[in-house]
């Protein structure tokens, strides 16, 4: 049992330093990109639980196209990356993002952000 945690422990720091080293800002958005050279790029955004990581990083370690994680680090637990005490913040610099390292990779990624404006639901 004193292994199990020890062993979690180190992962844990292991963690936190490959994080501290990869991971990017733009504004409050954090990101991490893994870029291989690759004509493909894997966008990933991070769910929601009791605590915000990233997702799926491990699952795509040995995937040999460009990642992008994505944390949600907008709102109470996250906002889906659209809107923040009624701005659209992380939806801008979401996309600011996406454009940006999209952008790179040889007009690979076309990206447009619809102008129309949200209409909030109603409730009937």
């Amino acid at each position: 049992m004193k292994n199990n945690k020890i062993h979690k422990a180190i992962h844990y720091i292991n963690n936190r330093i490959r994080l501290f080293f990869k991971e990017s800002h733009c504004g409050r958005l954090r990101y991490i990109y893994e870029k291989t050279g690759s004509n493909a790029l894997v966008i990933v955004f991070s769910g929601f639980g009791t605590v915000r990581k990233y997702n799926y990083m491990k699952t795509f370690e040995n995937a040999h196209v460009d990642k992008l994680f994505i944390l949600d680090t907008f709102g109470y637990k996250g906002s889906y990356y659209w809107f923040e005490s009624g701005g659209r913040k992380p939806m801008l610099l979401t996309t600011k993002v996406i454009q940006r390292i999209g952008g790179g990779m040889k007009g690979f990624l076309q990206w447009e952000v619809a102008k129309e404006e949200l209409v909030p639901s109603t409730m009937v």
